[in-house]
């Protein structure tokens, strides 16, 4: 009867056919002790044999130990599965390593070790340091991997920023959201937005759909209520703050929305969408409707008679 045993000690049989059905059962029998007879293939000549030993370290390997066989020849294997065995003496080595995709395995465990975030941030490739510019608590990094050449190690390391709460100077940020890389501006406008001021109207601004995307969430998520912010916005974008305003109708959201619709310097397509928003409420001024139906703008109009209709019919009054 085969055992784990007799099957590892076949691995160096003359004969290829016995071997290779010692592999077979080896890995049938899904034994981590079989692990140690296919050390050796890791340099047999066929290439059978040599990936059957790779996928044995994948599929067994559970300690640094392990991973001692594949530095001599499968280093990167070897940092792949590093991610599974987080051993720090391993990592150690293999950041040390020409292969820049080996530092980035490396870098990943040893990120864990603030005593390495300095030399990685140094790192001559941008996938080492976008490790650190996205997981370092260390805030002077952060603002170095800020200014990164990288767009990718820029905006890894200012979404960092932006979840430990850390201030932005509002030229660093204007000069970010000049970048011609979009997903850098996509980053930076959260900042702008959180900010406020002339760079949030830049990022505002900004003619990316990417940009465009990351302000209208952010509007959302960072402004709660009326501020000094959102009457920014209604001078420079009403459009942005006519979407911030759906679903919105606190006292002070709501006579925004009517200083709005009544300021005859917005557009009427604008104002037109903030008086539908009105449409299914009974607590609104009815009197304001009413006055709007006499507006020389045939959509101002239109708009101001179906909300006028849909208020009576809600609440069973009459004209």
């Amino acid at each position: 009867m085969a055992t784990v045993d007799g099957e590892i000690s076949r691995l160096k049989h003359k004969d290829q056919s016995v071997r290779r059905k010692a592999v077979r059962n080896l890995f049938d029998f899904d034994n981590p002790r079989a692990l140690t007879g296919f050390v050796d293939l890791l340099n047999d000549k066929d290439q059978w044999f040599r990936s059957k030993a790779i996928e044995a370290h994948r599929k067994w390997a559970s300690k640094g130990e392990h991973l001692v066989p594949l530095l001599k020849t499968e280093k990167r294997i070897a940092a792949e599965i590093l991610q599974t065995v987080k051993d720090l003496e391993i990592a150690k080595l293999l950041i040390e390593e020409e292969d820049h995709i080996v530092r980035s395995f490396a870098s990943k465990i040893l990120i864990s070790d603030e005593s390495y975030h300095e030399d990685m941030a140094l790192d001559e490739h941008h996938s080492v340091r976008c490790i650190v510019a996205e997981n370092t608590d260390e805030i002077n990094l952060i603002k170095t991997l800020i200014n990164d050449v990288h767009p990718i190690v820029a905006t890894k390391a200012l979404d960092n920023a932006f979840k430990k709460d850390i201030q932005l100077d509002d030229e660093l940020i204007g000069k970010l959201l000049r970048s011609n890389d979009q997903i850098l501006r996509s980053s930076t406008a959260r900042h702008a937005i959180y900010n406020g001021g002339d760079n949030m109207i830049l990022a505002i601004k900004d003619t990316s759909s990417k940009v465009r995307k990351s302000v209208s969430k952010s509007i959302k998520e960072l402004i709660p209520e009326v501020d000094d912010r959102i009457t920014l916005i209604v001078k420079h974008n009403p459009e942005t703050a006519t979407m911030w305003l759906r679903g919105k109708y606190d006292e002070k959201s709501s006579e925004l929305r009517w200083k709005m619709i009544e300021n005859n310097q917005i557009s009427s397509m604008v104002r037109s969408k903030l008086i539908r928003q009105l449409e299914g409420k009974t607590d609104i001024d009815i009197n304001r409707v009413i006055k709007l139906e006499e507006n020389e703008d045939e959509l101002i109009k239109l708009s101001a008679i179906n909300l006028s209709a849909s208020y009576y019919e809600l609440t069973g009054g009459e004209r």
